[in-house]
């Protein structure tokens, strides 16, 4: 799945009618559809049973499209670090259902947090990506070897919303709601944080969740994301949206990838009446050749990768690296509470 084609520009700003109470895209809405960005969220779903299209239009036409929000808008030079114009190029999607359970298996033993365990695993799957890659380039296909260059630097910009985020039983009575004068609860106040990540070839895969939790750790005590919201929104305000999104890509073109993770709904939830097998989303449009992402949703976490496929043109590898990192940790996690008893 590619995106080769630009969006039309979309228009951030709308009339407001008598009686009506509108609120304004959030400074991130605004700074997302830029030009100088056009960064677009997308989401894949799965489904139990046929999409009847006439029914999911009918019912976004009745409950999203309420939403003033959407119905005004109808370090080092590694193999994985984009090149310039990245964000203009089509992007792939590729994703992965993991086990929640084994997550939370390696979370409980180690007494950190599902955040730790899959930054971990992404570092040690990214570090064997790399070795394999580097290797490579020097006609060496043993993978046990190390091949990666000392003092590799490598730092994912980690978005944070630092707004409490909606119940989304509330959304859908707000959406559901034909009250003109409703007050609207709904989206991000994001800042966020350079995070680096650790890449090396390790014995004990344990001991990547063990960096990741140190590194995470430091940053929680910091106000980076606070910090970068507010520039961000003075930035906006004094100088422009031009400005903003210019000093945004520049920022973003400093670090080599972007990671996310998002909690999900513990229950199967339903779209307009097909219940969801799988939630996957992902994004395009900025300065990145590798967005990861990954998704909960009931007993199974989704990796998602966005890659521009010049830069890594095996994305499913690195997906395989990832995978093959969490079952690494569930079983030496396994030993460890059995080493315990």
């Amino acid at each position: 799945m590619a995106c080769g084609q630009w969006l039309k520009p979309i228009n951030t700003t709308r009339n407001k009618t008598e009686d009506e109470v509108v609120e304004p895209l959030s400074p991130a809405s605004r700074l997302f559809h830029a030009p100088q960005l056009n960064c677009c969220i997308i989401a894949m779903v799965g489904c139990k049973t046929m999409i009847n299209v006439e029914v999911i239009k009918d019912g976004i036409n009745q409950t999203m499209v309420k939403h003033p929000r959407i119905s005004s808008k109808l370090d080092t030079n590694t193999p994985v670090k984009a090149s310039r114009g990245t964000e203009k190029g089509p992007k792939k999607f590729v994703y992965r259902i993991l086990s929640l359970d084994d997550i939370k298996l390696v979370k409980n033993v180690m007494n950190v947090t599902i955040n730790d365990v899959i930054v971990g695993i992404t570092q040690a799957g990214l570090s064997r990506y790399l070795n394999r890659k580097y290797g490579e380039s020097k006609g060496d296909q043993n993978v046990q070897q190390n091949h990666l260059p000392q003092h590799i630097r490598l730092r994912s910009t980690l978005l944070v919303n630092i707004r409490p985020t909606s119940k989304i039983q509330d959304l859908a009575e707000q959406m559901e709601s034909n009250d003109p004068k409703r007050k609207w609860e709904w989206g991000n106040s994001i800042g966020y944080i350079l995070l680096p990540f650790d890449i090396a070839l390790r014995d004990d895969p344990l001991d990547y969740i063990r960096k990741a939790k140190t590194t995470i750790d430091k940053k929680k005590q910091s106000l980076e994301a606070v910090f970068t919201f507010i520039c961000a929104e003075f930035i906006l305000k004094a100088l422009g949206l031009g400005v903003t999104a210019t000093i945004t890509h520049r920022a973003l073109s400093n670090a080599t990838l972007s990671f996310s993770n998002v909690v999900g709904p513990k229950e199967e939830i339903s779209f307009y009446g097909h219940p969801m097998t799988f939630l996957a989303p992902s994004v395009y449009g900025h300065p990145h050749a590798l967005t990861v992402h990954f998704q909960s949703y009931m007993d199974q976490m989704t990796l998602v990768l966005a890659v521009d496929q010049n830069v890594i043109p095996e994305p499913h590898r690195l997906c395989d690296d990832i995978e093959e990192f969490l079952a690494f940790a569930k079983e030496a996690a396994q030993k460890k509470k059995i080493f315990h008893i």
